[in-house]
């Protein structure tokens, strides 16, 4: 991010720089649409709205999975861009901080839905089960499992609907 000129990226999509600043904005704003994008290209309303279709505990938990694995699979690499380029450029850590927020906030949503169910673990609360999911839904999580340990999509869905069920939801 932070050696890419802005008029690199004009002229990777055939536009001019003048297109750019007009159509997306500074660098920074370019930073910030990458959110939007990342929740357009997986498709995330379909996603969420299969989570609130969802009418049990597992079928809840397996839908957050499947967000995550389509998540990632469809645009791990451009989430992962957006991280790295927030550890080196200020002007991109709004950008970082929302898709985090976003990440959070789902995942609370998924814990306060299985709580409603009167489906969450006794030993959990709302904010420690979304804490729970957040951190092994992350990105970081799953790429860990896929790139350094060689797991397949599927194997990552299925394990995180396992696991999940597991720690999360009532026995």
């Amino acid at each position: 991010y932070a050696a890419t000129p802005l008029s690199d990226v004009a002229a990777g999509a055939g536009v001019s720089l003048t297109t750019v600043y007009t159509s997306v904005g500074a660098k920074s704003q370019l930073a910030l649409s990458l959110v939007e994008f990342i929740n357009d290209e997986a498709d995330m309303a379909s996603l969420v709205a299969a989570q609130f279709a969802a009418t049990t505990p597992h079928e809840l938990i397996a839908a957050n999975a499947h967000l995550a694995r389509v998540l990632n699979e469809r645009c791990g690499d451009i989430i992962r861009a957006l991280l790295s380029a927030a550890a080196s450029s200020p002007e991109v850590v709004p950008a970082a901080a929302e898709g985090r927020r976003l990440h959070r906030e789902g995942c609370h949503a998924v814990a306060a839905r299985l709580e409603s169910m009167g489906a969450l673990a006794e030993h959990l609360d709302v904010a420690r089960a979304g804490a729970v999911l957040a951190t092994c839904t992350a990105p970081g999580a799953i790429e860990q499992l896929t790139a350094e340990h060689g797991w397949s999509f599927d194997e990552v869905e299925a394990w995180l609907t396992t696991a999940m069920v597991r720690l999360l939801v009532k026995s």
